[in-house]
């Protein structure tokens, strides 16, 4: 925003330093100058003021008044006073409708007002601002906003049809043509000003042209008032309508403003057009809110700010600051907030204005008064981000997916409602539920990009939310593998995915129980029933793996895998032993088994292991054959078996030996033989 240098100086009781040094000062203490220009005689800064302080810095004081703090001298900011009516004042009255919405109204009337052009002196400093020149009553009223901060509007007294302000809501499709020369449709929930003939302008936005002030008035309503921020904003963004006016009330206006921006325009408006007031105006708020306080310590702001400052050194800087020491003790100060500063709320915001008005520059460096202790080592996040990584090197895209699942998918998934947290006041029928697993939205959010591509390979790591869990949440990992058609070996694929993921964690002795009881089968009846198992590391559970059933997939397939972050994070943390790579060369046999169908490769697998004992270093599953022919059910698996000793070159002799042993253990097994 734009900001004049003679303006700013005009309210100070001294002179400014030059230009340049202010604004290396503003930018420094307050708020960032972001450019500075000469103006004819003039030099106009561009600041950035942030959202916390516009709503009393979106204004020539308000940087006067940060000026003067940080330079040493007094605002002086006069006002001739009017006195407050609640009533009918000089033959006009106000009626708010909703003071949620609008808090205060203040109206005054001016008489045998002059219009035409503005002094020139007036003239150049709008135009040095921004704001283009058109008459001296509007002029007075944008150049009063620019001053004090506070939005106000002029009507004609002679256009107010019935002598009355209505402050309501705009009746659905009702029309008003504003000052733009637009018309602009309006909806039941936007605030208008209006007289009993209909509507005069859009609330704290843009007037109307019905009592536009023209060269013919004579006699002026100035309104000065206060609108809740978040009704201004959703008319603005509904009517796509931006103004000066609209963007401070959206950044909220101090509700002490609206009499002394009135008391000011009307001095302005008096001195520029002529005129005079009654002395009196209309006020719908019979008394302004009590000021708010906040405590300060002394030993706080200094641990704070690393400083040595004393305490009337910080109580002279918050009164400089427009604050008012109420009262205060040995190590505690008492402050009033002024009506203006509405970002102010705790001690932290006091010590804030201490620590840059006194200069963080001024803060001398110091060691730290404690020793810095590295933070405790936090496991699950450690194997949380193993997980990521692994996962994102096979070829899987991390997703983040609602927490919540709804009533529908609960009872299409088989879930306990008893075992849920329903939310009180969900804003969606989709939301009802925090979900209790995360599969059900994984394997949507899969099945859905099935649109467009072929396979969607996805996983997320997030907190599950059953009653029945200890904790009442669970971090877990889901991890889905989506295709258009049914090929059984992406179960597989997915299961030595697993499999991969828990041994580069250093977790080893993996099975598969699909021996499930019927609670279990109860619990995962979404799972494809001769397709799901428990995931297990010796008789302990990790999770599940299996196929969505096909009542849930829709058109496509889902595998599907979830397991316990903590579980695992535990587990892997656990003491490992590591051992060198070795030197000497493997042995590689092959051997090929007939097994039953209903036969477990995981069974085959651990057979093969435990005969084959230490030197037996990997068992890998290679050729895999079923055939309806075939007799007695069967069907035949094949594997590499990797030999290798840590210490020495294994003979052939001694693998010979090895091979016996394991089958003779895989063929005392019923119904296995060796090919």
């Amino acid at each position: 925003m734009k900001f004049s240098h003679a303006i700013i100086q005009e309210y100070i009781d001294k002179k400014l330093p030059e230009p340049q040094k202010l604004a290396e000062l503003l930018t420094l203490r307050a708020f960032e100058v972001e450019n500075l220009r000469k103006v004819g005689q003039d030099y106009v800064y561009d600041i950035d003021i942030l959202p916390n302080r516009a709503h009393d810095a979106l204004s020539h004081i308000g940087v006067a008044r940060e000026a003067a703090v940080l330079t040493g001298a007094k605002l002086k900011f006069k006002l001739s006073p009017l006195t407050a009516k609640t009533g009918k004042v000089d033959g006009i009255s106000v009626e708010v409708k909703d003071k949620n919405l609008c808090p205060r109204y203040t109206a005054a009337v001016v008489y045998n007002v002059n219009v035409g052009n503005s002094p020139k002196w007036l003239a150049i400093r709008l135009a040095a601002l921004g704001v283009k020149p058109i008459n001296n009553i509007v002029d007075a009223v944008n150049y009063a906003m620019m001053v004090t901060g506070q939005p106000l509007h002029a009507f004609d007294y002679d256009k107010i049809k019935g002598g009355r302000i209505l402050v309501r809501m705009a009746k659905n499709g009702e029309i008003i043509e504003a000052l733009d020369d637009k018309a602009y449709i309006l909806e039941e929930d936007m605030l208008v000003i209006a007289d009993t003939a209909g509507p005069l302008a859009i609330a704290g936005i843009k007037g109307g042209k019905r009592a536009e002030v023209s060269a013919g008035t004579k006699t002026l309503v100035l309104e000065s008032a206060n609108f809740d921020a978040f009704s201004i904003r959703h008319t603005s963004e509904a009517l796509g309508l931006e103004t000066d006016a609209g963007k401070r009330f959206i950044n909220e206006v101090p509700i002490a403003f609206a009499a002394e921006g009135l008391a000011f325009a009307v001095q302005l408006i008096k001195k520029v057009a002529g005129g005079k007031d009654s002395g009196y105006f209309i006020d719908t708020l019979t008394k302004l809110p009590s000021q708010r306080v906040a405590a300060i310590r002394t030993s706080y702001t200094n641990t704070m700010l690393g400083a040595n400052i004393s305490q009337k050194a910080i109580s002279d800087t918050l009164k400089s600051l427009g604050f008012y020491l109420k009262k205060k003790d040995k190590d505690t100060l008492i402050i009033t907030i002024p009506r203006w500063r509405l970002d102010i709320e705790r001690e932290e915001d006091l010590v804030e204005e201490v620590g840059r008005v006194l200069g963080y520059e001024n803060i001398k460096d110091a060691p730290p008064v404690s020793a810095l202790v590295a933070p405790k080592r936090n496991v699950e996040n450690y194997w949380r981000r193993r997980m990521r990584d692994f996962l994102a090197n096979v070829g899987f895209n991390e997703i983040y997916s609602p927490a919540f699942v709804s009533a529908r998918m609960v009872e299409s998934w088989g879930f306990d409602k008893n075992n849920l947290w329903e939310v009180e006041n969900p804003i969606s029928s989709e939301l009802q539920y925090l979900a209790p697993s995360l599969a059900p939205q994984v394997s949507r959010e899969s099945l859905s990009n099935l649109r467009f591509f072929e396979r969607v390979r996805v996983f997320e790591i997030a907190e599950a939310f059953a009653r029945t869990k200890a904790g009442l949440e669970e971090q877990c990992l889901v991890i889905t593998s989506a295709t258009k058609d049914t090929d059984p070996k992406y179960f597989y694929e997915l299961k030595g995915t697993v499999i991969q993921l828990l041994n580069s964690m250093g977790i080893s002795d993996i099975w598969f129980d699909d021996a499930l009881t019927v609670k279990e089968q109860a619990e995962l009846s979404y799972l494809h029933v001769s397709r799901r198992a428990q995931i297990k590391v010796g008789d302990n559970i990790y999770g599940y793996i299996g196929q969505i059933h096909p009542r849930l997939a829709g058109g496509g397939t889902v595998m599907l895998c979830e397991l316990s972050v903590s579980k695992i994070a535990r587990e892997a943390e656990g003491e490992s032993q590591y051992l060198p790579v070795s030197n000497f060369p493997e042995a590689v046999r092959d051997i090929s088994i007939l097994v039953p169908r209903v036969a477990r490769i995981g069974d085959v697998m651990r057979t093969i292991d435990d005969a084959g004992g230490a030197l037996l270093r990997d068992v890998d599953l290679f050729d895999y054959y079923e055939n309806p022919e075939m007799k007695r059910d069967e069907k035949s698996i094949a594997f590499h078996l990797v030999f290798q000793a840590q210490d020495r070159t294994l003979t052939s002799s001694e693998v010979d030996k090895l091979m016996e042993k394991i089958i003779k253990a895989v063929e005392g097994e019923p119904a296995w033989t060796v090919r």
